[in-house]
C-alpha cells in the first residue's frame, strides 16, 4: 500500500509539473520578456547573455530583453532581493535570470517560485543552503542553477600548490549572509571542517565584511590571513583592484574563482579560461528548454569543467612569490617575460648571428691582421729615408788640432731595394696568407650560419617536445582518475592507481626535464648571439611552406620522391661542393704558398739580392779651438750592395725537401676533403629524402596510435583491458606525437646540413642567385635523363 501511495504521489506531482510546463510553453508568435538581476561587477556580460540566448532560440521563439527589465545592483545583496522581488511581482516579465554571486543568492532567499528562475553565480548549492546533498537537478519548482561542479577541496589544493598559505580567507559580504544562511555556529563547524579535511595544513576562514577595501583588509589583519580569495565582496571592478594593491603591498597574494580578474591582478585561479562562456550557454540552453514546456526544476544544474590553474606571474614578481617547477609546467602561465619579448625570425637571427657573433669577429680580425702583414711586407718595396742630427762635446785635450770643441752634424740616408727574391716571396706569401685567412673565415661563417640554425630549430623541437610531455602528463592524470573509478566499483585492484601514480611521477620529472632543455637551448642561442645569456628569447616556428623557407626547400623537394632523381641531384651538388668549398679554396692557396716559399729557396742560389743606399753629411757648426788640418763640411757617399748566399750549410736543401713534404700534405688533405665533401652530400641527401618520406609517415602513425589509444583507454575504462595494455597505447602515442612534432625540424636541420655541405644557404642567398642555381639544376637533370 504504500509503495502504492508512493508511486500516486510521483504521477501527482509529474503531472502538476507537467502542467505548469505546458502553462509555460511559448511560440515564435508569443514573446517571451525576460528579466535580469546583476551584479554590478558582471554587467559587462549582460549583452553577451541576450545574444547568446537569441542565437539558441531565436528559429523557435522571440524573447525581449526590455532595459528596465535589467536591473543593476551595488552586489551587496539587499538590493539583488528587492531587484528580483520587483520582477516577480511585474506581471510583464515571463523569465528571470540572475547573473552574479550576490544576486543568484538573493534568487536563492526567495525559497518559492512563481516564474521561472535561473541563478546562474550559485558557489556551493549545499554550502548555500538550496540542497542538503548535491543533486542532478533542483526539486524547487520553477528554479534552476548553474553551479561549477569542480571540488572546492581540490580547488583550494591547487592553489596551495601555488602559494603554500596557512590561513586563507573568503571574505562575503555581510548583507548576504542571511541570504545564504550563514549562521556564525555554521560557520566555525565548516572552518574546524577545512581543518581536519585538508589535515591541518591550512585552515578557510568565512568572515563577515562590509563592501568596502577598509573592512576586507581589517579581516585579513584580524584572521591573521596569508591568502585572501575574493568571494562575495560586494566591491565593483575598481575596488577589486584597490583591494587587490592593497593586499600586495602587505605581501598577501589574492586568488579569485573568476578567470578575468588575472587581469585585475590576482595572482591565481583554478577556473577554466572559457567558464564564463560555458556558463552563458547553459543559461540559453536552459531558457530555450523552459519556453518548450520543461519546468525548471527538471533541468541540469552542474556544468562540469576541470581546474585549470592560471598563474599571473606578474603579480608573482610583486608579491616575491616564486612558483615551483611542477606549478610552472602544468598551470597556464599569465604576464611571462616571454609575452613582452617580441618573436624573432629565423632569417633576422641568422643576420644578428653574422654581425655580433664574438668567435666569427674574432675570425674576421684575424682576416684583417693577415692583411696588414701584407701590407707590411709589401713595404720592403718601397725606399726608406732616414734624418739624423749629431751634437759633439770634446775637452781640449781631446779635440786636439783635427776636430772642434763643440759641433754639429746632420745627415740624410736612403736605402732603396733595386731586387730582393726573399722579399718578393714574402710579400706573396703574406698575400696568399691573407686569401686563406679569408677562406677560412667563410668556412667559419657557414659553420656559424649551420650551428645558428641547429640551434634554433632545437629551441623548436624542445618546446613541440615540451608540449608532448605536458600531454602525456594530463594522459596519465587522466587514467589515474580511471583507475580509481575502477577501484571504486570493484573492476580493478589498488596496483593499477599505484602504478599510475608512478608514471604520473614519472611523467613529471620528463616534463620538468624537457622544460630545462627549452632553456639551454635559448641559453645556447643568446650566447650565439652575443646576447645576456639569461636574457628572455622567442623564436617564430618555421614551417616548410613558410617564405622562409621556400628557397631552401621547394627547389628540392620534387626530386627527393625517387632513386634517379636523388641520384642526379647527389652528383650535381657534389660537384657544386667542390666549387663552392671555402675547405678546398683554402687548401689550394696553401698549396700555391708552399710551392712559392720553395721557389724563393731555390733561388737563392743563383739569383743575389741587389739594394742601393747612399748618404748626405753637413756640418752645421763649431765652436771652440778651430782645428788646424782635415776639416770638412758636407760629404755624402753611396754604395749598391749584392749579397749572394753561396754557401748556408746545406740548409737551402733542407728547406727544399721540408716543403715538398709540406705540399705532399696539403695535397693529399685536399684529396681527403674532397672525397669528405662528397660523402657528406651523399649522406646528407640521403637523410634529407628518409626525413622527407618520415614527413608524411609520422603524421599516419600518429593518427593510428590516437585511434588506438581511443579504444583500449574505452577497454581499460570497462575493465576489459590490463593496465599494461593501456599503458603501451599511451606510450605508443607520446612517441608518435614526438616523431611528428619533431619530423618538419629534423628534415629542416637535414637540409641546412646538405647546404653546409655545398657551401651556400639558400635562405641567405637572394633570388636571382638560387634561381640561377635551380636552372643550372634543371639543365643538368634533363641532360643527364635525355641520354
Amino acid at each position: 500500500m504504500k509503495v502504492k501511495i508512493y508511486a500516486l504521489v510521483l504521477v501527482a506531482l509529474a503531472v502538476w509539473g507537467g502542467m505548469s510546463s505546458l502553462a509555460m510553453a511559448q511560440s515564435i508568435d508569443q514573446p517571451t520578456t525576460i528579466g535580469i538581476v546583476v551584479d554590478e561587477s558582471d554587467l559587462p556580460y549582460v549583452q553577451q547573455l541576450r545574444e547568446e540566448i537569441e542565437q539558441v532560440v531565436r528559429r523557435r521563439y522571440t524573447v525581449l530583453f526590455p532595459d528596465e527589465f535589467t536591473i543593476k545592483t551595488d552586489g551587496s545583496g539587499k538590493e539583488g532581493v528587492d531587484a528580483v522581488q520587483r520582477l516577480v511581482k511585474d506581471p510583464r516579465v515571463d523569465v528571470i535570470i540572475t547573473l552574479g554571486w550576490s544576486s543568484s543568492a538573493a534568487a536563492v532567499a526567495l525559497k518559492t517560485y512563481k516564474k521561472p528562475t535561473i541563478a546562474m553565480s550559485i558557489l556551493d548549492p549545499v554550502f548555500q543552503g538550496i540542497q542538503k546533498e548535491p543533486m542532478p537537478v533542483s526539486g524547487i519548482r520553477n528554479f534552476t542553477f548553474i553551479a561549477i561542479t569542480a571540488d572546492r577541496s581540490d580547488e583550494f589544493r591547487e592553489l596551495h600548490k601555488i602559494f603554500p598559505y596557512k590561513r586563507i580567507m573568503v571574505p562575503i559580504v555581510d548583507q548576504l549572509y542571511d541570504y545564504l544562511g550563514l549562521s556564525p555556529e555554521k560557520l566555525r563547524e565548516r572552518e574546524e571542517e577545512s581543518i581536519k579535511e585538508f589535515d591541518g595544513i591550512f585552515q578557510i576562514r568565512v568572515p563577515r565584511v562590509e563592501p568596502t577595501v577598509e573592512s576586507v583588509l581589517q579581516a585579513v589583519e584580524a584572521d591573521s590571513a596569508d591568502a585572501v580569495m575574493l568571494g562575495s565582496t560586494g566591491l565593483d571592478k575598481a575596488g577589486k583592484v584597490t583591494l587587490i594593491d592593497s593586499l600586495t603591498a602587505r605581501k598577501i597574494p589574492a586568488f579569485s574563482y573568476v578567470h578575468e580578474d588575472l587581469e585585475l591582478g590576482v595572482l591565481a585561479t583554478v577556473a577554466p579560461k572559457n567558464t564564463r562562456e560555458l556558463q552563458l550557454r547553459r543559461c540559453a540552453l536552459d531558457v530555450a528548454d523552459i519556453l518548450s514546456g520543461r519546468n525548471a526544476s527538471t533541468l541540469p544544474v552542474a556544468l562540469q569543467v576541470t581546474l585549470e590553474p592560471t598563474v599571473n606571474l606578474g603579480a608573482a614578481e610583486k608579491l616575491k612569490i616564486y612558483p615551483s617547477f611542477e606549478v610552472l609546467i602544468s598551470a597556464n602561465l599569465l604576464h611571462t617575460e616571454q609575452e613582452f619579448v617580441p618573436e624573432t625570425g629565423l632569417r633576422e637571427v641568422l643576420l644578428e648571428a653574422l654581425d655580433g657573433n664574438p668567435d666569427l669577429k674574432a675570425s674576421n680580425y684575424g682576416v684583417k691582421s693577415s692583411y696588414q702583414d701584407y701590407r707590411i711586407a709589401l713595404a720592403n718595396l718601397f725606399p726608406t729615408i732616414s734624418l739624423n742630427g749629431t751634437q759633439s762635446f770634446l775637452s781640449p785635450k781631446a779635440a786636439g788640432f783635427t776636430q772642434a770643441e763643440r759641433m754639429f752634424d746632420g745627415n740624410v740616408a736612403l736605402q732603396q731595394m733595386i731586387f730582393s727574391e726573399q722579399t718578393m716571396s714574402a710579400i706573396k706569401s703574406q698575400q696568399l696568407n691573407w686569401r686563406m685567412q679569408g677562406q677560412n673565415y667563410m668556412a667559419s661563417r657557414l659553420d656559424l650560419i649551420l650551428n645558428t640554425t641547429q640551434t634554433y630549430l632545437q629551441i623548436l623541437m624542445a618546446e613541440a617536445n615540451l608540449k608532448v610531455q605536458e600531454n602525456n602528463r594530463e594522459l596519465t592524470k587522466k587514467n589515474l582518475q580511471i583507475a580509481k573509478q575502477r577501484l571504486a566499483v570493484g573492476t580493478a585492484d589498488a596496483s593499477d592507481v599505484y602504478r599510475w601514480e608512478s608514471s604520473l611521477a614519472t611523467a613529471t620529472y620528463n616534463t620538468i626535464n624537457t622544460y630545462y632543455t627549452v632553456t639551454m637551448a635559448k641559453a645556447n642561442l643568446n650566447q650565439i648571439l652575443n646576447r645576456d645569456i639569461n636574457a628572455p628569447i622567442k623564436v617564430q616556428n618555421v614551417m616548410l611552406w613558410d617564405s622562409t623557407m621556400d628557397m631552401s626547400y621547394l627547389y628540392w623537394e620534387p626530386y627527393l620522391k625517387n632513386p634517379q632523381s636523388v641520384e642526379l641531384l647527389n652528383q650535381f651538388l657534389q660537384e657544386e661542393s667542390l666549387k663552392n668549398s671555402p675547405e678546398l679554396k683554402a687548401l689550394t692557396i696553401n698549396n700555391t704558398l708552399l710551392k712559392r716559399q720553395k721557389k724563393a729557396n731555390n733561388r737563392q742560389r743563383y739569383i743575389p739580392d741587389f739594394t742601393l743606399q747612399g748618404q748626405v753629411s753637413h756640418n752645421f757648426y763649431r765652436q771652440g779651438q778651430e782645428p788646424t788640418f782635415g776639416v770638412v763640411d758636407n760629404n755624402w757617399n753611396a754604395t749598391v750592395g749584392l749579397a749572394w748566399p753561396i754557401l748556408q750549410g746545406g740548409s737551402i736543401g733542407a728547406k727544399n725537401r721540408q716543403y715538398k713534404v709540406r705540399i705532399n700534405q696539403v695535397e693529399e688533405n685536399f684529396v681527403s676533403q674532397e672525397q669528405s665533401l662528397r660523402t657528406q652530400v651523399r649522406v646528407g641527401l640521403q637523410q634529407l629524402s628518409v626525413s622527407y618520406f618520415n614527413l608524411d609517415l609520422s603524421r599516419q602513425a600518429l593518427e593510428a596510435s590516437r585511434k588506438a589509444f581511443g579504444l583500449v583507454q574505452e577497454s581499460y575504462l570497462q575493465g576489459k583491458a590490463s593496465f599494461v595494455s593501456l599503458l603501451e597505447a599511451q606510450n605508443a602515442v607520446i612517441q608518435s606525437e614526438q616523431s611528428r612534432a619533431n619530423a618538419d625540424f629534423v628534415f629542416m636541420q637535414n637540409l641546412f646540413k646538405l647546404e653546409r655541405s655545398i657551401g651556400g644557404y639558400g635562405i641567405l642567398r637572394d633570388n636571382e642567385e638560387n634561381e640561377d642555381l635551380r636552372r643550372r639544376f634543371i639543365e643538368y637533370y634533363r641532360q643527364n635523363t635525355e641520354d
